[in-house]
């Protein structure tokens, strides 16, 4: 019981910074690279689909 809550846990801290990354990271790319909008979006959620699928991977290995 404590390694499914545990997995749980952990897997809504993977969802959240999936989430949460991308928007600092759109911004960065707009101010630091002087990328456009659009390109900074792509990007950034290319980024953090990347960060969710190996963060729900770790949380795979660590839970099954």
């Amino acid at each position: 019981a404590a390694r499914g809550a545990f997995g749980a846990f952990y897997a809504v801290f993977v969802v959240a910074c999936a989430v949460h990354v991308p928007v600092g990271l759109s911004n960065i790319a707009r101010e630091w690279r002087g990328l456009k909008d659009d390109a900074a979006l792509w990007l950034a959620r290319a980024f953090g689909l990347a960060l969710l699928v190996m963060g729900l991977r770790a949380v795979w290995a660590v839970v099954a």
